[in-house]
Formats: structure tokens, C-alpha cells, sequence
């Protein structure tokens, strides 16, 4: 296999494969407290930013550019920030009337990424801008139409690239696997409808403030999280 062709598959499998298989472990893994969500935020940024610099490369040896897979302005600019902006408002407006979160493990492990206090979100903002853009360009760019070039049709791209970007949400739970998951589909939509990434990109990081913002407000509001048990102390010996 030629490096343009290796690079390609192995930026592909980066994003539908390992990206998931992370998620997933580092769910197991995750630890409470104002410095591991600092890690959190780090960790992800490099990750992402990363990941896109790669699939970038991976494109210029294959002849392509950024403006190939989606960055690039709309068709109907006036549609497709129309449609983004107003979903985002409804989705914005629902959460705030919402009373509080749902209960259980995904509060619990929602609270582990949510920003908590101004360092939080010193660090937050710039790693919402960065899912935005890189999100965005890595699932609904890059992996939707190399998918799609190959399979020669873009509905297993939307498919494909959808369902891979819910399983890479999978620290969140299934409910925010699923909730990531539908959002996917409809920026997939957009971006297959416009022929651009830029109102995803843009309604992807406002969603993310958005919604850290409510989710930080509705955890003040439940009691902290009690302390994690210590081991059972081995019996002495007689």
C-alpha cells in the first residue's frame, strides 16, 4: 500500500476506531476534581488538534484539500446557518426550562467534564472552539467523505461517521452517547444539504458552551458527590 493510501486508512481508523476504544476506557478511568478536568481538557485538545493535523496530511497526499471535504462557505449561507442557529436556539431554550439533569450515572459522570469554577472554564472555552472546528472537520469532513469515496454512497458516510462520533462521546454514558449521536446526524445533514462545515462548526461549539453553562448551573444545584469508599483493610493474620 502507498503512503498516501496507508495515511488515509490509518487517520480513518484513528477517528472510527480508536477514538471510541479511548472513550471507553477512559470512562473506567476517570477521576473527580477541579485539576483532573484540567487534564481532561488538556488531553483532549491535543488529541483532537492531533488527530486533524493528520487527517490534513493524510488529504494533501491524496491530492486533496480542507475545502474538499466541507471547509468551505455554504451554498445557501441563508439556509444553513439558518437551520443550525435555530435548532441550537430550541435546543438552548428547552435545557434552560429544563428543572434538572437526569438522574444517576450520567450525572455523576457528567460531572466529570463539566466546568465548575473559573479555571474550569478558562479551560473550557478554548476546548468547546476547538471540538467545534476539529469535531466538526475529522467526523462530518474527513471521515464522512473519505467513507463515502470509497463506498461510492454518502448515506454510509452519514451513517458510518455518526455513529463513530456518538461511541467517541462514550465517557458520557449511553444516554450521551445516543444524545451525541443525534446531534451528529444532523450536522451530517447540513453538511450533506449545504456542502459546507462552517455552520457546524460554529452551532457545534455554541452547543458545547451552551451547554456547559446549563449542566455547571443544574450541578451546583445537586449535592456533591460522596467520596469513594476506602478498600476493606486485609484481616490480620492470628
Amino acid at each position: 500500500m502507498h503512503l498516501p493510501s496507508a495515511l488515509l486508512f490509518i487517520a480513518l481508523a484513528l477517528i472510527l476506531v480508536v477514538a471510541p476504544l479511548a472513550s471507553a476506557l477512559l470512562a473506567k478511568r476517570a477521576k473527580q476534581g477541579e485539576q483532573a478536568r484540567h487534564a481532561r481538557y488538556a488531553r483532549s485538545m491535543l488529541i483532537l488538534w492531533g488527530m486533524t493535523r493528520l487527517a490534513i496530511y493524510a488529504l494533501s497526499l491524496w491530492g486533496q484539500r480542507p475545502a474538499d471535504v466541507g471547509f468551505a462557505p455554504p451554498t445557501d449561507p441563508l439556509f444553513a446557518y439558518g437551520v443550525v442557529f435555530a435548532v441550537i436556539a430550541l435546543i438552548a431554550v428547552a435545557s434552560l426550562r429544563r428543572t434538572r439533569l437526569p438522574g444517576g450515572d450520567y450525572s455523576e459522570r457528567i460531572r466529570l467534564i463539566a466546568p465548575m469554577t473559573v479555571a474550569d472554564w478558562l479551560w473550557f472555552v478554548p476546548v468547546a472552539l476547538s471540538a467545534g472546528l476539529c469535531e466538526e472537520f475529522l467526523y462530518r469532513g474527513y471521515a464522512l467523505h473519505v467513507v463515502a469515496q470509497f463506498t461510492h454512497d454518502v448515506w454510509i458516510g452519514v451513517v458510518v461517521s455518526t455513529a463513530a462520533f456518538g461511541l467517541a462521546h462514550f465517557y458520557q454514558g449511553w444516554r450521551g452517547v445516543i444524545g451525541t449521536a443525534i446531534f451528529g446526524l444532523f450536522f451530517a445533514l447540513v453538511v450533506v444539504v449545504s456542502g459546507s462545515l462552517w455552520p457546524c462548526m460554529i452551532g457545534h461549539a455554541l452547543q458545547d458552551l451552551i451547554g456547559g453553562a446549563v449542566v455547571s448551573r443544574r450541578l451546583r444545584e445537586l449535592p456533591p458527590p460522596a467520596p469513594s469508599a476506602p478498600p476493606d483493610a486485609p484481616a490480620e493474620s492470628v
